[in-house]
C-alpha cells in the first residue's frame, strides 16, 4: 500500500511539473499608461486605454484619402470623457502613424491656435504590452 501511495504521489508531481511548463510565463517590466489629455496634447498607450477599468478611454490615429492626399487624424479621450484631436497631411506624421501597433505609446500635440498636429511621437516597446 505504501509503495502504491508513493507511486501515486510521484505521478501527480510529474503531471503538475509537465503542466506547469506548458503554461505561459509573464515576466519583464510592464506598464499600463492610461490616456491623459493636457492643454494642447494627448498621450497614453494603446494597451493602457484598451485595458483601463473604464469604458471611456481611447487613443490612436487613422487615415483618410481625400482628393488632396493622405491625411492622418489622431484622437484620444481620457477616463473623464475629455477628448483631443489633431490632423496633418505631412509625410512625417503619416509615417509616424503607420508605425502604430497594439503595443504603442503615443504622444501628439497641436500647433498653438490650430487643430493641426505639431508633433506625433510613437514608442513601440514590450513594456507597453498587456
Amino acid at each position: 500500500m505504501k509503495t502504491y501511495v508513493q507511486k501515486l504521489i510521484g505521478m501527480a508531481v510529474l503531471g503538475l511539473t509537465l503542466c506547469s511548463q506548458s503554461l505561459p510565463a509573464w515576466a519583464g517590466y510592464a506598464t499600463q499608461s492610461e490616456v491623459t489629455i493636457a492643454t494642447n496634447s494627448a498621450y497614453g498607450s494603446m494597451a493602457g486605454a484598451r485595458y483601463s477599468t473604464d469604458s471611456e478611454q481611447y487613443i490612436g490615429c487613422n487615415f483618410t484619402h481625400p482628393s488632396l492626399g493622405l491625411i492622418v487624424n489622431c484622437s484620444a479621450q481620457d477616463k473623464t470623457g475629455k477628448s483631443f484631436t489633431c490632423w496633418s497631411n505631412e509625410t512625417r506624421f503619416v509615417n509616424a502613424a503607420k508605425a502604430l501597433t497594439n503595443y504603442s505609446y503615443i504622444y501628439f500635440n497641436t500647433v498653438p491656435g490650430s487643430s493641426s498636429c505639431g508633433d506625433l511621437q510613437v514608442y513601440n516597446s514590450s513594456f507597453y504590452l498587456k
